[in-house]
């Protein structure tokens, strides 16, 4: 679902202008947009948290590019 910046605290807002200032920066460079959009599981759960109180469902969309979470790699 497309992300609502209204809906955002003040922490989840600085992360969302950044995805948007990035998707922008590839835009331009690329002439497309990227497929999806790398965060850290942190980020992605502090976005729950935040847009489940607005009735906001997953996948998290910010001007179409999907937010995924980032592998943090294999514990050993």
């Amino acid at each position: 679902m497309e992300i609502n910046q209204m809906e955002l605290t003040k922490k989840n807002l600085k992360l969302y202008e950044k995805a948007k200032q990035y998707i922008e920066y590839y835009t331009l460079a690329k002439n497309k947009k990227p497929t999806q959009l790398h965060i850290t599981k942190e980020q992605l759960e502090a976005f729950k948290t935040n847009l489940i109180k607005y009735n906001c469902k997953p996948p998290y969309t910010i001007n179409g590019v999907r937010l995924i979470p980032l592998n943090q790699g294999r514990s050993q």
